[in-house]
Formats: C-alpha cells, structure tokens, sequence
C-alpha cells in the first residue's frame, strides 16, 4: 500500500482496518485524502501538523525529510511501509538530548524502548572482573530491548552521545509493532540472545563464538502460566534462555514434586543435561507466568562448550553449585518447597519487587502504617496485619509502589527491608 492508501493493484484504494487502521476517525481521514488523490488535488495528510510539532526540535526539516533519515538510518525499521512508520511515530517521543545526558538509569523502573537516528550514545557496563568500561551504540542501533520484553528493571546506565536523536517509543507500541512486522520481531530476538549470552549466560565469549550459537535464527516458545516447558527425564533440545516471564524448577523425591529453584527473566535453565553424556533433564521446568523462552540448539551449544573449556567450567561450577543446593534442599525439601508453593501462588513469580516482612523481628508498632498515612496524605496504603502468612514470612496488603518507602524507613526492628543484597526467600540460579 503506498502513501496514498493504493494498493498493488492500480487504482484500488484501502483504508480503515483492512489497511491497519481501525478507528473511524482515521478511516474518514484516510478517505478524504483518497478523494483528493483521485481527483488530482494536493493532499496533505491529517496527522502532518502532529508529526511537524513532534519534529520540530530538528529545525527546519521537513516531516518528509525526517522519515526518510529514520527509514534510511534505523535498519529495524527499514521493513515498515510510510504509513506504519508515521503511525509509529505518532505514538513515540522525538528526543536530542545535550552531549552526556542521562537517558535512563540502571534499576529504572522504565521500559520503553530507544532507536538512535543520529549521533550515538554509551552504556555503562562491567566486565566479568567486575571493572566498569563504556559500550558504544552508533546511529541505527537501539537499546531498552531487555526492560521492553522481559519488563524488569534496567540493567545499565546509558549516556547520551554528541549529536544524539532518538526515538522513544512506549512498551505498547513498540509491542504493536513486533507483532505486526516481523522483520522488526526477528532483529530483536536475534538481538536479545546477542546482548544475553555475554551479559548473562557466557561473559567470556567472543563475537564468533555468539554468531555460530545464533546461526540459522533462534526459536522463540511462549508458555502459559502452569504449563511445562520440560520435564524430568525428557531429552534435552538446547539451552532455554528466559527473555520473559519465569519458571519454577522442581524434582521429584519419594513419589512427590518438590520445588527445588525459582528463575527468572535474563537466566537461563536446561543447562545441566547439555554437560551430561546422555543429554536428560533431572528437573522439570514449568511457567509461573506467561513466560517466553528463546532455544539455542543442544548441537549448536555443545560446540561452542568443545571450543571454549573456560565456559564449560564456568557452567559445570554454576550445575556444581546447584546440585550441592538441592542435596541441601533435600534435608528440609517440605519446608522450603511448601514456602515457595506459598509465595507462588501469591503472585511472586510476577513480581519484580515485594514487600515481606519477618514476624521474628516485626513488634507490631505499626510504625509502617503511620509513615504510610503521612507519605499520602493521611490514607494509609498499607495494613500490616492483612495478608497471608506463611511460618515467618509475612506478605502485608501494600501497593509496593514507593520507591523510597517510609514503611520500610520508620521500622525499629528492621524487619521490612529493600535491598537487592538480601537474600530472597526463593532460591535462584547462582
């Protein structure tokens, strides 16, 4: 369909929701201008003046003039006709930010999704010793991709380069348009498992050795809530890397499923069967939630393991660790399992933050539900005696929304507490 709403077939014309605009307004937009073409009249599109104030930071360039730089100059977005791309545009953020401005920061709550048109920007990242150093992204590369899909929080800092445009575009739109184009869906699967391995799964690999882990494309799974994505005993297809969602990890002992881990986006599991000679899960993995899961192939995997020992050994450590873990687990199995049945089935599998409290230390002031009320103008979002309780751990009725929160801050004992340096009571990968 060209910018005048023709299709390939000379002088039939497609608007409303058969042309991907499905509101009425638009549809008689749309067929206004498809009059005036037929009659040879100047058409000015209606979303023009929308797209000449969004580009206005620009200068004196034109709305045309600044589609064409996104079309030529962002690859991703290189397979949307004109009339997506304005669309598109009309629901995203044109920014220029000054030379070394923050764009977000690591541990944002945020997850729109960044396309640089021009200049560049710098991501702050650690190696695998744990020494910082800068990531330089050019124009045509994008960032946000990881909070966008796994809907966590930001796992950098990025920095605005000189001459630096961007688009920001919102989780909804951004999602639109991944399942409405599928080049654009192909180019960030490709590019999630590029960023992941290095970032989460295999620090010491080396482009190479990531292009033949991602050759031929990877396939991407979508499970429901409870629904298993192996079980023990099955043959193994590959490395399952969690982009979205989270599983829990069980076994079963003496004739029961017991809950062993709880993963979640940005790891990994299956790892274990790809180092054994006969390559069978010893677990069972299922969906706490709608969970997505990219596959790298089990041959694929295994050659990229005979040509890098040093990886080898950091995933044997890594299986070593977790087997000492179970046999530990297994000692007091119906504790630990029925707590995380318990947490759950209380929606902590979701959850990217929650607010617990140890009744060993908590000495029922209510402190917390009077620094609550005073943060909201007397209407208090907490009540600590509501919720569920489970031996010790206690999950409060709170909107978990602060994100400096008074209820933890005016609590004697100590007993609420948000640091990511506390260990949870879910056992994670190590």
């Amino acid at each position: 369909m060209s910018e005048s709403y023709e299709s390939n077939v000379p002088g039939l014309f497609i608007v409303g929701a058969l042309g991907g605009y499905p509101l009425i307004k638009q549809a008689m937009n749309q067929g206004h201008e498809v009059i005036d073409t037929i009659m040879g009249l100047p058409v000015v599109p209606a979303d023009e003046p929308l797209l000449a104030e969004k580009f206005q930071s620009l200068g004196q360039r034109t709305v045309s003039e600044v589609l064409a730089a996104i079309h030529s100059n962002v690859p991703i977005f290189a397979g949307m006709t004109r009339l997506q791309l304005r669309e598109f545009m009309l629901e995203s953020t044109l920014h220029t930010p000054s030379h070394d401005s923050i764009v977000f920061r690591k541990n944002d709550y945020t997850s729109t999704f960044f396309t640089i048109v021009e200049g560049s920007v710098v991501i702050e990242l650690t190696d695998k010793h744990g020494k910082p150093f800068d990531l330089p992204l050019a124009q045509g590369e994008y960032f946000g991709e990881m909070g966008l899909i796994s809907g966590r929080r930001r796992n950098a800092t990025v920095r605005a380069g000189k001459n630096c445009v961007l688009i920001e575009t919102p989780r909804k739109a951004m999602l639109k348009l991944i399942a409405s184009v599928d080049s654009v869906r192909r180019k960030l699967d490709e590019t999630f498992v590029r960023r992941a391995i290095p970032n989460y799964l295999a620090p010491s690999l080396e482009k190479p050795a990531i292009d033949e882990l991602v050759a031929d494309g990877i396939e991407v799974r979508q499970y429901t809530k409870g629904e298993t994505v192996f079980k023990q005993g099955d043959a193994a297809e590959g490395l399952h890397l969690i982009r979205r969602g989270s599983v829990v990890v069980s076994k079963k002992l003496d004739g029961r499923e017991m809950v062993m881990s709880y993963v979640s986006a940005n790891n990994y599991v299956g790892e274990r069967a790809l180092l054994s000679e006969e390559p069978l899960h010893s677990v069972t993995a299922t969906a706490t939630t709608l969970t997505e899961i990219l596959i790298l192939p089990l041959a694929r995997v295994r050659g990229v393991l005979a040509d890098h020992p040093e990886w080898r050994q950091r995933l044997e450590k890594q299986t070593g660790d977790r087997i000492r873990t179970e046999v530990q687990r297994q000692e007091q199995a119906d504790k630990d399992s029925n707590l995380i049945e318990f947490l759950l089935q209380r929606g902590f599998g979701e959850a990217t933050d929650a607010l617990l409290i140890d009744e060993t230390l908590c000495v029922q002031c209510d402190n917390c539900e009077t620094a609550c009320a005073d943060t909201h103008q007397g209407v208090a979002r907490f009540v600590r005696a509501a919720g569920p309780t489970f031996q010790n751990i206690h999950m409060p009725t709170s909107c978990r929304h602060c994100e400096y929160p008074h209820c933890m801050k005016d609590c004697p004992p100590d007993a609420i507490k948000r640091d990511k340096t506390v260990k949870s009571p879910l056992p994670t990968p190590a």
